[in-house]
């Protein structure tokens, strides 16, 4: 038993062990054989990795060792309500399948949380581990940006339109460099606690962090920095002796945060009109739907009203991307457009709201209100700078987290929420060292030696790390199938399409990374493949788990059609056109149904909102063929056909 505590007490590798893979190993998980590279195959490896964290806890020897004093905070308690909220929404939710990622990533965030509270609350000089942990991960996701840059783009990496077409681990540079956003603040509580070569690394990573965050030309990641950088500088001038710092230091912050806020509005409002950096931060007030920034102030509008429309309950965890096509976002943007994928709104406090509803919301907003507390606690009664500067730092990476979610879609990443979990657990623990110092190194609380009380939770602990690691497997296999299906859909190969449809097929998990039902792409197949009543069953079958899905319903109706099931056939187009008027593929289709029911006035009808510069041959021909058929009719009454 000494032997144990020895380890896990008094050494400090364990710590930095447990630090390490979460916020350096994880963020630079990615497989190529799935579609979305890093989301599922992580999810896997954090569940793996909290099951043997779990098991090693559960030891008698170690379990004596752990301090589980300050687990019970009130942010701990807002976290487990946020959880509770997402398993809850599928109550309301249409697809229960589509929300098992977000309610498993809620899961083990909080289990992170919880975890890394016990751990930091149970080892000495933690704050110092977690620097130097949160250094070399920003130095090695640094380095793989660099990296990434260099070899894929060379010399265009001023060019937004070609940072676009990174690949790997920076495939999506925008949340590449929100994960960059979070470490920065942290690698300057390196520069300030740790010393020696330790603290020569810290700034190296901080400035290396910052000259990637100004290449990855992410808008979102620099209004995160820029409200981390003032918050902390303001708490320095404010509160120079909390944190160890004479009013000389004061007076030097003031100043260069002075000139640093003054070069920034020189650089936005004086810029050169070239200078592709300003162009970047102009652009967020575009209302081209063709500017990113554009098109999310369209969703932003649409998520608005899918709140109003299913207040206060919420549409259901993962159902944001489902319930998305019963709304048009105007102009040109188009819901239905596979090339124009809204799978979140781009604000995770809009998108807690529609999916989770008010009480999600309100847990989601509680983290954040009682993270400030505990911030704001340590400010009022710390003593020791090493604690306060722990704590403004740790904030401040929360804060730019906060703002970051204003524009973009951090919660639903693994790496980001671990990541935030991390520095959530340093703020509940210097918040509890800071209040009371009752419970000595190494001792538990007396309620947590109960062992019944222990076994029962570590009994549903196991279980449900099970059923998680059951998830990310199947969620890993069918992605990979999917992404076999999609290059063969590509390549037009029918048959290995359907086959590895077929292979992606699980009950726990209907759609893919794309909200596409995974039974449309198998349906797609025996489409081509001219086995019409198989691709009908697969397209009911997806219409089931979408049912507002314009290429299902579009695709039923010219099979129906086919098939001369004419009374299904302007079912599913007539909906079609209803609901979607702007997709022209649909009144073409459905004018052939009424061409060949003899009912050439109303497919005349249809087939005139359709704009000369849009018609295409196969518009044409049903065109000339209702012309005829009007003449033919005209000429022959008797002959006339009724619907």
């Amino acid at each position: 038993m000494r032997f144990f505590k020895r380890i896990f007490v008094l050494d400090r590798f364990l710590l930095a062990f447990f630090l390490s893979f979460l916020l350096t190993v994880l963020a630079v998980i990615w497989d190529s054989r799935t579609i979305d590279r890093t989301q599922a195959p992580r999810l896997f490896f954090l569940y793996a990795f909290l099951a043997v964290v779990l098991i090693f806890s559960l030891l008698p020897q170690i379990r004596r060792c752990l301090n589980w004093g300050a687990v019970r905070s009130p942010l701990i308690y807002s976290y487990a309500a946020y959880v509770i909220s997402v398993w809850g929404s599928f109550f309301f939710a249409f697809n229960i399948s589509a929300g098992f990622m977000d309610a498993y990533l809620a899961s083990a965030s909080f289990l992170v949380l919880c975890a890394a509270v016990v751990f930091f609350k149970s080892t000495t000089a933690w704050h110092q581990i977690l620097a130097k942990v949160s250094v070399f991960t920003a130095i090695v996701s640094g380095g793989v940006g660099q990296y990434q840059l260099f070899t894929q783009i060379g010399t265009s990496w001023y060019s937004r339109d070609a940072l676009t077409t990174l690949s790997g681990l920076m495939s999506n540079v925008n949340l590449y460099a929100s994960f960059l956003m979070l470490l920065f603040p942290i690698c300057i509580l390196g520069v300030v606690i740790l010393k020696g070569w330790w603290r020569a690394l810290s700034i190296l990573s901080l400035a290396n962090t910052a000259f990637l965050l100004l290449l990855l030309q992410s808008r979102a990641a620099w209004l995160g920095v820029c409200a981390a950088v003032f918050f902390t500088f303001a708490i320095t001038c404010l509160r120079p002796h909390i944190l160890g710092l004479s009013h000389k230091w004061r007076y030097y912050i003031a100043f260069f945060t002075a000139l640093f806020a003054f070069a920034l509005a020189f650089f936005i409002f004086m810029g050169p009109s070239q200078n592709p950096f300003a162009n970047r931060f102009w652009d967020i007030f575009s209302d081209d739907v063709r500017v990113a920034d554009g098109g999310r102030l369209a969703i932003w509008k649409t998520t608005l009203r899918m709140i109003v429309d299913h207040f206060p309950f919420g549409v259901g965890s993962g159902n944001f991307p489902v319930r998305l096509h019963d709304y048009s976002g105007g102009g040109e943007l188009d819901f239905q457009n596979g090339n124009l994928e809204w799978m979140e709104p781009h604000n995770d406090y809009l998108w807690v709201l529609s999916e989770k509803g008010l009480f999600g919301g309100l847990s989601f907003l509680a983290i954040f209100f009682f993270a400030a507390r505990c911030c704001c606690r340590v400010l009022h009664r710390c003593s020791d700078p090493l604690h306060g500067w722990t704590a403004v730092l740790c904030f401040a990476s929360v804060l730019a987290y906060m703002v970051n979610s204003f524009f973009d879609f951090p919660l639903c990443r693994v790496n980001h929420q671990v990541c935030l979990s991390v520095f959530l657990a340093a703020l509940v623990v210097v918040d509890h060292i800071t209040l009371q110092r009752t419970t000595p190194l190494g001792q538990v609380q007396p309620v947590y030696q109960k062992n019944r009380f222990l076994q029962f939770v570590g009994a549903g602990l196991v279980l449900f790390l099970a059923s998680g690691l059951a998830y990310s497997i199947s969620a890993n296999r069918q992605e990979r199938h999917v992404a076999l299906a999609r290059k063969a859909l590509e390549q037009g190969n029918w048959d290995a399409l359907a086959a590895n449809s077929r292979l992606a097929a699980t009950q726990w998990r209907s759609l893919d990374s794309y909200a596409v039902p995974v039974c449309f792409l198998e349906g797609m197949a025996y489409m081509r493949k001219g086995e019409s009543d198989t691709a009908i069953a697969c397209f009911e079958k997806a219409h089931l788990e979408i049912p507002n899905r314009f290429y299902i319903i579009n695709n039923l109706g010219v099979l129906y059609m086919q098939r001369r099931d004419y009374e299904r056939a302007i079912r599913f187009l007539g909906y079609a056109v209803d609901h979607f008027p702007h997709r022209f593929e649909s009144l073409n289709n459905l004018a052939s149904c009424y061409n060949q029911l003899g009912a050439y006035k109303k497919a005349m009808s249809l087939l005139k909102k359709i704009p000369p510069e849009m018609a295409t041959e196969e518009v044409r021909m049903n065109l000339d063929l209702a012309v005829r058929g009007l003449e033919l009719q005209s000429s022959s009454p008797s002959k006339k056909k009724h619907l």
